[in-house]
């Protein structure tokens, strides 16, 4: 398949086309923050579906699609993981499972420190990213040279954060999410694993940050509280980002009292257009929860 290093456009390019075609980047290369249109294209426009592009069929940018002078200033590979449901670790929230996770053989330290971690951490610090790391509307760009002084090894360093995605379920259907389309199948976490988690994050130490959510809504396992009360007890600071779309009884709302912090995922606070889009979801019950979170918080001291 035909490709262009990023030392200068293919013959086929067409600058003026590219920037007829999108005033913002002409704009921007009019006033000096942009070199041209074919730099615009390596770095943002091919992840962007941008038009005007007059190039080959099956025509691809090198990866990472950017000067390698530059690549991402993330620290994920090297101090975050996700858990998935099956227990595969993923980087970043954005990034497939590069391994599985099986605690009766191995520790989570083993797949961070494996050969595809390295390898990730290795392209961060050279700029020759993915295309997943090229395509990140997260982490801002920085030159190579800070990236390398700042993890002067591809080792893996201790965590500061773990995420543990209990359900790839949900109780919405959510017009522009995967969980609506047709054929979707969510998973649970399997309650086997809880032992092993649990003695994971208790390593730590206290305090230490814990996400339970993912891709799914994690007040939909059937045991979600059992694995979050086992967490805060052995003085895990909990998070979670949760719709809070359902009716809680007594001991789920104690248990969301003692989380760290709940972010509460709501696109809008217009009843009709929420009820259009999320589906199933009403701003009176997210706002009943949270009232009655804060009650239990106040009575047991917490807030």
């Amino acid at each position: 398949m035909p490709s262009a290093e990023q030392n200068g456009p293919p013959e086929e390019w067409d600058e003026a086309l590219y920037l007829s075609a999108n005033p913002d980047v002409a704009r921007a290369v009019e006033a000096g923050g942009m070199a041209s249109g074919w730099v615009h294209y390596q770095r943002h426009g091919q992840y962007e579906s941008r038009p005007g592009v007059s190039l080959p069929a099956g025509f691809q940018v090198c990866a990472p699609g950017w000067d390698q002078a530059w690549t991402r200033d993330c620290a994920d590979p090297w101090v975050y993981a996700e858990l998935t449901p099956d227990l595969e670790v993923r980087p970043c929230c954005n990034y497939s499972a590069l391994g599985p996770w099986d605690p009766a053989s191995h520790s989570l330290r083993d797949i961070r420190d494996s050969a595809p971690f390295h390898s990730l951490r290795k392209n961060l610090r050279s700029g020759r990213l993915s295309p997943t790391c090229a395509a990140c509307h997260m982490k801002p760009k920085v030159p190579v040279e800070t990236m390398a002084r700042q993890f002067p090894s591809t080792d893996s360093l201790e965590l500061t954060e773990l995420r543990i995605d209990m359900t790839s379920r949900c109780n919405l259907r959510c017009v522009y999410c995967a969980v609506s389309q047709p054929g979707y199948q969510g998973k649970d976490i399997a309650t086997g694993n809880f032992d092993a988690i649990v003695s994971l994050a208790s390593a730590q130490g206290r305090d230490f940050p814990v996400w339970l959510n993912g891709h799914g809504e994690t007040t939909f396992h059937d045991r979600w509280t059992e694995l979050a009360g086992r967490l805060l007890d052995v003085g895990s600071a909990l998070h979670m980002t949760t719709n809070l779309a359902r009716a809680f009884d007594d001991g789920e709302l104690a248990c969301l009292s003692r989380f760290r912090m709940i972010q509460v995922s709501l696109d809008t606070v217009d009843s009709g257009l929420l009820r259009e889009t999320r589906r199933k979801m009403q701003l009176p019950t997210v706002v009943r929860n949270l009232s009655e979170i804060h009650a239990h918080a106040m009575s047991q001291g917490l807030s």
